[in-house]
């Protein structure tokens, strides 16, 4: 291994391969090369519905995220659109002063 590779210090890494040391430890590991053809074909059913399930998963995810974008787009426009105009919030403002000072005042 290189020594540049890994920082000072850190521990070395056992693993013979990347597969091996992404695996589980409890579980073995699968050699595809040593399957016969019907296990093969078995195995690629089982990976592509996997794969297809994340795919599907992901979609999902996707719309749920952009409806969550949506809902909250809505939810500010729809404040915006409840808030007065500029002048007429400029007015209420003004309103607001003066009946301070009134209550001061008395």
């Amino acid at each position: 291994m290189n020594d540049r590779s890994t920082p000072k210090g850190a521990p070395q890494s056992t693993a013979k391969s990347t597969s091996a040391s992404l695996s589980h430890p409890r579980t073995p590991l699968l050699d595809v090369m040593s399957l016969s053809g019907p296990d093969f074909e078995l195995y690629l059913d089982g990976y592509r519905e996997g794969y297809a399930h994340g795919i599907d998963r992901g979609r999902e995810q996707a719309d749920e995220e952009a409806q969550r974008l949506f809902d909250n787009a809505v939810r500010v426009v729809r404040a915006m659109a409840r808030l007065d105009p500029w002048e007429q919030a400029q007015e209420s403002r003004r309103a607001r002063w003066a009946a301070a000072a009134d209550e001061r005042a008395s």
